[in-house]
């Protein structure tokens, strides 16, 4: 059961303005993102007295809260979206971060990764005490 906030539209949503370098118009907008995010439950829920659901509600407020131009990783004139250097950066940034996480992930299935939380967690006296009596690292 999906019930996607407005700010978690905004990978997908700057990924869909990013493919699409004519501007992409809010209506194919909704299509491309229930398409990827494929919402259920809450978000199909058709609002009163509409045609439309709240997922496509969700995606029209980005335009009409000026989420993504509020961060300037997009800009919204001739009805449509367009994608702008610190969006473009914003998804170069993203993506190294899930290698990143990717990468670890494949580590640990062959390593074992450990971590001395004695030494790498901030920890009070007390706490430190604890664990190092216990003989938890």
């Amino acid at each position: 059961m999906t019930n996607y906030s407005e700010s978690e539209l905004i990978p997908f949503a700057l990924a869909a303005i990013n493919e699409t370098p004519k501007g992409i118009e809010t209506q194919l907008l909704i299509k491309k993102l229930a398409k990827v995010m494929k919402p259920n439950g809450e978000d199909k829920i058709i609002l009163i007295n509409r045609t439309d659901d709240k997922f496509s509600q969700k995606v029209r407020n980005l335009k009409s809260h000026k989420t993504l131009e509020i961060k300037q990783i997009a800009k919204f004139y001739n009805n449509k979206f367009y994608i702008t250097k610190k969006g473009i950066d914003y998804l170069k940034k993203l993506s190294e971060e899930l290698n990143n996480i990717k990468n670890i992930s494949q580590i640990s299935k062959t390593k074992k990764l450990t971590i001395d939380i004695l030494r790498e967690w901030p920890l009070s006296q007390r706490s430190y005490n604890v664990l190092q009596n216990q003989n938890i690292r």
